[in-house]
């Protein structure tokens, strides 16, 4: 499955478990988190940031 799909809440629960359980935060990311990060890149705060760490 494509990284870019969204994963409804009720389906593939062993999936949503495994990619919790992975990542240090312990939560899937949110469209805001997705979308906070792109403003950021877009706006004037990201202008030292390149690229080497995101």
């Amino acid at each position: 499955m494509p990284f870019c799909k969204v994963l409804p809440t009720g389906s593939y629960p062993e999936l949503r478990k495994s990619l919790i359980n992975s990542n240090p935060m312990k939560r899937l990311a949110q469209v805001e988190d997705v979308s906070n990060i792109a403003e950021f890149f877009a706006s004037d705060f990201s202008s030292f940031v390149n690229g080497q760490y995101l």
